[in-house]
């Protein structure tokens, strides 16, 4: 029915929001401190609670780089798809992106895959201020297609992203949030 879809799409916009707060909040704080970061990343357990997540390369005293991070992270939320019931998984990366009619930009990526088959890409534009400091913009979702594959290849979902980003429904349940429309390229709103 209508209202199930509906309740359904409030869960899981309030299990996506558990996820990309904190990993947005913490990836503020090290822009503000390092001007950028390695990817990391966070689970949302069936019965709510959210833990983040790190990887580390084999040798702690060596430059890294995200390249080797990355996959590393993406192995370990796999991992622990396995071992735990788990309701989504994120993944927060440091990119460039290009909105539509504009400059290349800094953003916090947040990927978060849902275990019902949705996956979706969120960003916060940020960039330096010419006397110091950082700003941040607003965050833009998008309908995006799923990298870690924590539960192998998932579309059941009851809410189809649409061809121009994500459905109206999801337009109307990110309050605040920009949905942007061109898959995999953000527009400002």
């Amino acid at each position: 029915t209508a209202e199930s879809a509906a309740q359904m799409r409030r869960v899981i916009v309030d299990q996506i929001e558990a996820l990309a707060e904190p990993l947005f909040g913490a990836s503020e704080m090290f822009v503000r401190k390092r001007s950028g970061f390695l990817p990391h990343g966070a689970v949302l357990e069936a019965g709510g609670e959210v833990r983040l997540m790190m990887a580390a390369p084999d040798d702690l005293d060596a430059p890294t780089s995200p390249a080797e991070i990355l996959p590393r992270l993406h192995d370990a939320l796999r991992s622990d798809a396995r071992d735990h019931d788990l309701a989504a998984v994120a993944v927060c990366e440091d990119v460039t992106i290009t909105p539509a009619g504009q400059k290349p930009t800094k953003a916090v990526k947040v990927l978060v895959e849902h275990r019902r088959g949705l996956t979706v890409a969120l960003y916060l534009p940020w960039k330096r201020r010419l006397l110091g400091g950082h700003v941040f913009g607003k965050v833009m979702a998008l309908a995006a297609k799923p990298e870690v594959q924590p539960w192998g290849d998932v579309t059941n979902i009851q809410m189809e992203p649409t061809r121009a980003g994500i459905s109206a429904a999801w337009r109307r349940s990110l309050p605040g949030w920009c949905c942007c429309p061109t898959p995999g390229r953000p527009s400002s709103c």
